[in-house]
């Protein structure tokens, strides 16, 4: 049975001060439901790839269905086909497209903010998108069966490889005109069971850290869900404000971390620590997974393989809002 356990996540008192402006106030969505299906090895139905328009960022979410678990995922999209990275023949180059996950084998979901910035995005005209997976499926008997996945569509080329594409069209509604707003930028730690500096160094025993911050401790398996809080100086919750939601669900060798913010803001970058260990270093840059340029993302999320009980967690995010109460 899955555990809770309720911690919190607090912000760093470093600053950034953004101007920022209502670029794509004129796309509301994606015509139609914006959803194809996964289809695994040719032709058998593995979950859906859905498209939705969420700020200013394309959302491109993988999901699995009957067993079926992801072990990576790339993704292009764009206004011009023959921008596809191809080989000669036709064949699409996976390791070339511009958006990644690595290894993150047992996951049943995964999302991809995509800027509408880097897509122009315009109505009227035609986007394509190529989203390539590689799935498997556990046989019961400690073997997978893996195959390719391909957001289903039309096929690339005639001959050899069985890659798809399909089209989509961005909804757009009345263009609005805004002046431009200030955008304050925040670190932000989870608050866990240890704080950082309460972290010995292995080698020296020396704190790892003077900053704050906060370090969660998941048994396998748990679930915990856990408020983010901004500019709660010198760990004290009491001087934040709460602005979004941390889920971590760890189970069978596998964490899914989930960042969910509030109305009112957003992330530009997040790091993630999930070690067997506690962690050795106050540096989110140093912590081994980074999603960056998120360009005022809502959620974010990481799936994690690791086999230990229990792990530890440091989750580390750039929260933005052009409203903070009390600034």
């Amino acid at each position: 049975m899955k555990t809770k356990k309720m911690t919190h996540l607090s912000l760093l008192g470093l600053a950034l001060t953004l101007v920022s402006g209502t670029s794509f106030a004129a796309v509301s969505g994606i015509n139609g439901d914006g959803c194809k299906t996964l289809i695994a090895g040719q032709n058998i139905d593995a979950g859906d790839v859905c498209l939705a328009v969420e700020g200013d960022n394309l959302q491109v979410t993988y999901t699995t269905q009957n067993g079926w678990q992801l072990t990576e995922a790339h993704l292009w999209t764009g206004s011009v086909f023959a921008d596809i990275p191809m080989t000669k023949q036709g064949n699409p180059r996976i390791g070339r497209f511009p958006y990644q996950t690595g290894n993150i084998s047992g996951a049943n979901n995964y999302t991809f903010s995509v800027p509408l910035s880097s897509l122009s995005a315009d109505c009227g005209i035609n986007y394509y998108l190529a989203a390539h997976a590689a799935l498997r499926k556990d046989n019961g008997d400690g073997s997978f069966q893996n195959e390719t996945g391909w957001g289903g569509g039309d096929r690339m080329v005639e001959k050899g490889s069985w890659a798809m594409y399909s089209s989509y069209q961005f909804s757009c509604g009345a263009v609005i005109e805004a002046d431009p707003v200030a955008k304050t930028c925040e670190t932000a730690f989870a608050l866990g069971e240890t704080k950082l500096w309460d972290i010995e160094n292995v080698a020296t025993g020396d704190p790892i850290t003077n900053r704050w911050g906060w370090q969660i401790t998941a048994s396998n398996p748990s679930a915990i869900e856990t408020p983010i809080y901004a500019g709660a100086g010198g760990n004290d919750i009491n001087k934040g404000t709460e602005v979004g939601l941390l889920t971590i669900d760890y189970a069978s060798g596998l964490a899914n971390v989930k960042f969910d913010m509030g109305e009112g803001f957003t992330m530009d970058e997040t790091h993630l620590y999930v070690g067997a260990t506690d962690v050795q270093t106050g540096a989110p840059g140093q912590f081994g997974n980074t999603h960056s340029n998120l360009n005022d993302a809502v959620m974010d999320s990481f799936g994690i393989s690791i086999n230990s009980n229990p792990i530890y967690v440091v989750a580390h995010a750039v929260v933005c809002s052009t409203n903070w109460p009390n600034k």
